[in-house]
């Protein structure tokens, strides 16, 4: 599939207990199916008790206590089948699928599937990784490149809910779509490019960009170890 082709692609985002994605658990997460026309299609929302304590940071940030997960939230090994289940049938059908900062939300689902000893997950090469490929394509411009600035740059509207992750798939989505129209406009010949190639081009871009953070703190901290591996740790 040819990037400029692409029309419709699955998004998929988690909320944790934490950042750590060997340790940490899903506690929701939402997997769909948005177009380029900005339609969100096929969804799926989970809400799953994780069977440890939510921190008090965590929720914090995405507003799920340790009550509402208990008392509402499916078992964790059975949300987790749940969400790999439906996300493989999507990417099974060679769609795309969009995930902002995917070596964090891959791996973590990956580990969460080791856990309760399931079946693992076969990604495929159609990942697209808003991302790796801003900091690649817009690498000199200043300022904040979390999602809900990517989303205020690329002009997608920014949900009032942002750090639920219904609507940071949305966002995501959208962000994605208008990073590749840039990519594609910087030359000539990148909407041509296949999803296979590009998949190669955003590992170049993740190790690449790692290898420059690393470097700008090991100024202060030189034993840091930055992990450049994507799209999954």
């Amino acid at each position: 599939m040819r990037l400029n082709d692409i029309e419709k692609v699955i998004v998929f985002d988690t909320e944790t207990t934490g950042v750590d994605v060997k340790t940490d658990r899903i506690v929701s997460a939402f997997v769909g199916v948005y177009t380029r026309g900005g339609d969100l299609v096929g969804a799926q929302r989970y809400l799953i008790n994780p069977g440890v304590e939510i921190p008090e940071t965590a929720t914090a940030v995405h507003g799920i206590t340790n009550e509402n997960a208990q008392e509402k939230g499916l078992p964790a090994s059975v949300g987790v089948d749940s969400i790999a289940s439906d996300l493989q049938a999507l990417i099974d059908q060679g769609l795309p699928l969009v995930v902002m900062n995917a070596a964090f939300d891959l791996s973590l689902l990956n580990a969460e599937l080791e856990r309760y000893e399931l079946q693992p997950m076969r990604w495929g090469v159609n990942i697209i990784d808003p991302m790796i490929i801003d900091r690649a394509v817009a690498k000199f411009r200043k300022g904040k490149r979390k999602l809900v600035n990517l989303a205020e740059v690329y002009g997608v509207p920014v949900r009032e809910d942002a750090h639920d992750a219904e609507a940071d798939c949305v966002m995501a989505g959208g962000v994605a779509f208008k990073v590749l129209e840039k990519f594609a406009s910087q030359f000539p010949k990148n909407g041509d490019m296949d999803t296979a190639a590009f998949y190669k081009r955003q590992q170049f871009w993740a190790a690449d960009q790692a290898k420059s953070f690393q470097a700008w703190i090991r100024k202060t901290d030189p034993s840091v170890e930055i992990d450049g591996s994507w799209p999954v740790r």
